[in-house]
């Protein structure tokens, strides 16, 4: 299922490539127009590592957040958010799930999401999946792997 994690990840916190999946916000609740910002999530992630970024707002408050336990079931791209952490180690964790183009409200909910590219959820090995380093385009942002800010070469 994670074709890429033997051979991708150590013990460092070099962040490696991973096969990506998008998700972009709106502010309106259509997803139409131009996005706010996207989010290319860590597939190959899976359970073994946790993803985590750290962004800051347009008042200047940072936010933290990770997010672990990345899959593809039948086009469907789900994972678990813990807000407030680097670390995927907050309670539970919040279940989302993700739709091809299906316009939703976010959690916390401040935006309205879809998943815009799952080429790598419906053929990992399609020309059409996306390979590099995991990012949130909201800027500034820092991307983290298991609470360590990753030095991406």
């Amino acid at each position: 299922m994670y074709l890429f994690s033997s051979l991708l990840f150590s013990d460092t916190t070099y962040c490696s490539t991973s096969r990506l999946v998008e998700i972009s916000a709106w502010e309106n609740d259509d997803c139409s127009g131009d996005a706010k910002n996207s989010h290319f999530w860590p597939l190959d992630f899976g359970s073994k590592h946790c993803y985590g970024w750290e962004g800051t707002d347009s008042t200047g408050k940072k936010h933290k957040n990770s997010a672990g336990d990345f899959q593809c079931t039948d086009g469907v791209f789900s994972f678990k958010q813990y807000p407030g952490t680097l670390k995927c180690n907050f309670g539970s964790g919040n279940e989302k799930d993700y739709s091809f183009e299906k316009c939703q409200l976010g959690m916390p909910p401040s935006f309205h999401e879809a998943l815009v590219d799952n080429a790598c959820c419906l053929d990992p090995s399609s020309e059409k999946c996306k390979i590099g380093v995991p990012t949130d385009t909201t800027d500034p942002a820092d991307v983290f792997m298991d609470g360590e800010v990753c030095d991406q070469e």
